[in-house]
């Protein structure tokens, strides 16, 4: 589907969860740290990542959500205003999500922000992005996209991509970059501008919000990514965002004040402990595994984690893919068994005894195991749980 210096992106097929999915291949030598970026961050206009693992010759990959459609922002026609400022307003909710967390992009350009066939533009690729803290000078970013301070030699940082969202505000309103994507001085004061929009009455305010975001001072810029999207609403006259959207802002996506609870489990763990992360539904239990795991890795410890989460017949697959990918001689299945959920769960209630039996096998010969959103009220629950409690 797409190579850079960042790797190789594959359309394949994901046989547990019966879909295709966007499969990016690092380069050699390189860990998955954007995995782990993108998995802290769950919010509708960021990809979702679904899993990560390594080649039989050491080389890191991840899955993600096959995301098909045009890029936001390409320059070419025109668009209809009304559609293309909802759009907008969506990239900057999802901007503004990413810097609440603490993160920065770093290179938000068309060929990293895809509209789907739901008008929705979701942000697909994070290679550069990086926590504010670790920030460093260098020249991050693309040429005609990039802000102009960032083209100068300073640090990437939240007005950076603001300029950048201005940008493509640009190209998705007018079809055209506001300058030359070869200027050596880019930003307002520092080139001609083309003005966005000019049929419509608002045409003023809307030349007047992109101008704010394109100036060349950071200072002079919307002072963060929320105050640009109000701004955004108002000239609009109506809100932008769906509620479902505002609310994902709410799920906890970090694990703050858990430190304590991460490291007494890595420590456990690493003593061949059997533990088990409780908590309330929201509470984030998913994002501390998912911090002990990446510990783990870093410590050297091989590990593989069995998520649970989803439909009965995404977990019954999930646990008869794992069992599978361990070595261990999985039962025939009934052939077109998943097309009733009912006689499904009465094939693997047929079956359990024979299913423990390999997924004790598999337990044994695999490494450490993290399973996410284990319920011991469910038949798949259940008999991992038992497994567990024989490991």
């Amino acid at each position: 589907m797409g190579q850079g210096a960042g790797g190789a992106v594959h359309a394949v097929s994901d046989g547990v969860r019966r879909r295709d999915v966007a499969l990016k291949l690092l380069p050699e030598g390189e860990e998955p740290a954007e995995f782990r970026t993108l998995r802290q961050l769950a919010h509708p206009g960021i990809v979702r990542v679904l899993d990560v693992g390594r080649t039989a010759g050491g080389q890191a990959w991840f899955t993600m959500d096959l995301v098909r459609g045009r890029s936001l922002g390409e320059p070419g026609a025109r668009r209809p205003l009304d559609p293309a400022l909802a759009r907008v307003a969506l990239l900057l909710d999802a901007v503004a999500a990413l810097h609440d967390r603490g993160w920065v992009h770093g290179d938000l350009k068309p060929d990293n922000v895809l509209v789907g066939d739901d008008d929705r533009p979701v942000l697909i690729d994070f290679g550069l992005a990086l926590a504010r803290e670790d920030l460093e000078r260098g020249l991050r970013g693309t040429l005609g996209w990039i802000a102009p301070e960032v083209l100068g030699g300073a640090d990437a940082g939240p007005p950076s991509d603001l300029y950048s969202v201005g940008v493509l505000a640009h190209g998705e309103i007018a079809g055209t970059l506001p300058f030359d994507a070869d200027a050596v001085s880019p930003g307002l004061e520092g080139g001609r501008r083309r003005s966005p929009a000019t049929d419509d009455p608002r045409a003023y305010a809307v030349n007047t919000w992109v101008s704010d975001l394109l100036r060349r001072d950071p200072a002079l810029r919307p002072p963060s990514a929320r105050a640009a999207l109000a701004s955004l609403e108002a000239l609009a006259g109506r809100s932008l965002v769906p509620d479902a959207d505002r609310a994902a802002r709410l799920g906890p996506t970090r694990p703050f004040r858990r430190e304590h609870v991460i490291e007494r489990a890595v420590r456990a763990l690493r003593d061949g402990a059997l533990v088990f992360v409780v908590g309330p539904e929201g509470a984030g239990r998913s994002t501390v595994l998912q911090q002990v795991e990446d510990r783990l890795r870093a410590a050297g410890q091989s590990v593989a984690t069995l998520a649970l989460s989803g439909s009965p017949g995404v977990a019954r697959r999930t646990v008869e893919a794992f069992v599978a990918d361990h070595g261990a001689p999985m039962p025939p299945r009934a052939e077109n068994v998943d097309r009733d959920a009912r006689q499904a769960s009465e094939a693997w209630q047929q079956r359990r005894a024979e299913l423990a039996l390999h997924l004790d096998e598999a337990i044994a010969r695999g490494s450490t195991l993290l399973v996410d959103d284990l319920r011991a009220e469910s038949l798949v629950g259940s008999v991992v749980l038992d497994c567990l409690g024989r490991a």
